[in-house]
């Protein structure tokens, strides 16, 4: 999206959005407008139902119950529970998790520390810059070893060596698939709760599954209030006005309800004022494509209590503590050749997921990419300067 915006491609939608979008406006919070801005314009509608993505698991429930473990509380409890599986389930990898760095993530006990902002604007080289305790600055592992970061990599690493971690990791294509299949017992999760849908899978193979978190709701996360996704509409559009108003339509409950969940009766029923139950498979819900907002999305009626209060707690931008940089828009072009060269590095996965020694492999990176990533800091750090510097 950065680089989209800087290079002028998308047109800003403000004058379109007042003209012809009220709807997308009034179902969007001011704060993920303030927060979404880029440069200050608005250049995307933002899609998004959440001020924070709450990080956890699935895992396989009739196996822990197998175990006689209770149900897991604790990064140690699911430690154990993997290791249980790798004793006891031939040809089941205990783990398996999404090689994208906002769910490869997961698996460290530093993400779910309050203390690290966990999203960036640098992409898929987090955690090798990071930032921490909002105080305004990017670090790089390459300066100074976090403590938790780098315990978490080592931690990793373990995994893997113990065959923990599911060996073929770097080639899967949906880890939801291998868990509905029963071959592997636990995935990452970027999302509350498991889909009716996944959990019908698990119970055609004799299990049942379920949603586990180690995140504490008394502690203030920081977010920038960003979202993951949104929807733009390119300057060589014919059609801006149109594809606004069509957006707009969009929007409108019954409409949002129809895209987002398919026919009433037969794809879905409603549940209470803004839960809903999938009748059947037949649908996606690609909401979160072209149409997410945080008034109209309903919430899956297969949440159980517990998680259905994760899932609102994260729609409340008062659980949340602001990042300085909230607003801030990194411009990537005078490092884009920098950033080319990282995004082919052939170290960062690897690292993340314990197939490589992290000591040797480390070293090997910064060696190849140090100068790379110093540059990149400085500028990054620079441009966030001013902005923080402007704010005041």
């Amino acid at each position: 999206m950065n680089k989209m915006v800087a290079s002028d491609t998308y047109e800003d939608l403000e004058p379109l959005l007042q003209q012809y979008g009220q709807t997308i406006l009034k179902t969007r919070p001011q704060e993920m407008w303030d927060a979404n801005k880029f440069n200050g314009h608005i250049y995307g509608i933002p899609l998004g139902v959440s001020q924070y993505q709450i990080k956890g698991f699935y895992i396989r429930k009739d196996l822990r119950e197998k175990y006689g473990m209770q149900p897991l509380k604790t990064f140690d409890d699911l430690s154990q529970y993997l290791y249980k599986v790798k004793e006891n389930e031939q040809g089941m990898s205990p783990l398996t998790t999404l090689v994208s760095t906002d769910r490869i993530t997961n698996a460290y006990p530093f993400y779910f520390d309050s203390a690290y902002d966990v999203k960036q604007e640098i992409p898929e080289m987090y955690p090798f810059f990071y930032k921490k305790n909002n105080d305004g600055k990017i670090y790089t592992l390459f300066e100074k070893k976090d403590e938790g970061i780098w315990s978490g990599i080592q931690g990793m690493r373990k995994w893997y060596q113990d065959g923990i971690v599911n060996k073929d990791n770097l080639a899967v294509q949906n880890e939801r698939d291998l868990f509905t299949a029963g071959k592997t017992a636990a995935i990452t999760s970027a999302d509350v709760g498991i889909p009716s849908s996944i959990q019908d899978a698990v119970g055609k193979l004799g299990g049942s599954a379920e949603w586990v978190t180690f995140m504490d709701p008394s502690q203030k996360y920081q977010t920038d209030f960003k979202q993951w996704n949104f929807i733009s509409v390119p300057k060589s559009s014919k059609n801006k006005e149109r594809a606004i108003m069509f957006l707009n339509w969009a929007n409108e409950k019954e409409n949002y309800d129809l895209l987002s969940y398919g026919l009433e009766g037969k794809n879905w029923e409603a549940v209470g004022e803004d839960g809903f139950k999938a009748l059947n498979g037949d649908y996606p819900n690609f909401g979160f494509d072209w149409i997410w907002n945080p008034t109209y999305e309903r919430y899956d009626a297969s949440l159980s209590p517990d998680e259905l209060k994760w899932w609102n707690w994260a729609k409340d931008a008062a659980n949340f503590t602001k990042s300085k940089d909230s607003g801030f828009t990194f411009n990537p072009e005078p490092v884009l050749q920098e950033m080319a060269r990282l995004k082919a590095n052939s170290y960062v996965y690897p690292i993340l997921l314990g197939s490589l020694d992290p000591d040797k492999s480390f070293a090997d990176f910064e060696a190849k990419y140090g100068a790379d990533l110093k540059k990149i800091q400085a500028e990054y750090q620079k441009q966030l300067d001013a902005y923080l510097a402007a704010q005041k």
